[in-house]
């Protein structure tokens, strides 16, 4: 009976040993996995691999520069009356001022026209957008008592 309790206390330390050493390699393992992903991920760059998401490189040569004048300039507010103005790309112009290399000629209530060397431009305030004056419902709201 004393032999039973010793080889069962034998085989229960064996097993608590095996585990521990297990989870310390299991670790180390993990360890070294990350070292070499690290390592791997170095030495692609130096390779001349390249994420394949990665935007292209952009020589100096390359213009990609697609935007007219009237792309560039951004029309926020006209003032019409006594002073007209306009806020163009966040400056305050009046008619006759230059901004950017164009005259502001002439302004309207919704538009802005200017000339430069490239010709006119005219400037929408909201193109895409038209308001209109909102009409209120019938008065056929339920009553509340």
């Amino acid at each position: 009976m004393l032999n039973d309790n010793a080889n069962n206390y034998s085989t229960k330390r064996f097993f608590a040993e095996t585990i521990n050493w297990i989870d310390k390699w299991r670790k180390s393992i993990a360890l070294i996995a990350i070292f070499a992903l690290c390592c791997s991920a170095a030495r692609a760059t130096d390779e001349g691999l390249v994420d394949p998401t990665r935007p292209p490189n952009i020589n100096s040569d390359t213009k990609l520069n697609t935007e007219t004048p009237a792309d560039a300039m951004k029309l926020s507010l006209i003032r019409l009356g006594a002073e007209p103005l306009a806020v163009i790309n966040g400056r305050n112009v009046q008619p006759g001022e230059i901004i950017d290399g164009y005259r502001l000629l002439s302004l309207q209530s919704r538009s802005a026209t200017l000339a430069g060397s490239s010709g006119h431009i005219v400037l929408q305030l909201t193109p895409a957008l038209r308001k209109s004056i909102a009409t209120s419902p019938p008065h056929s709201l339920p009553q509340t008592r």
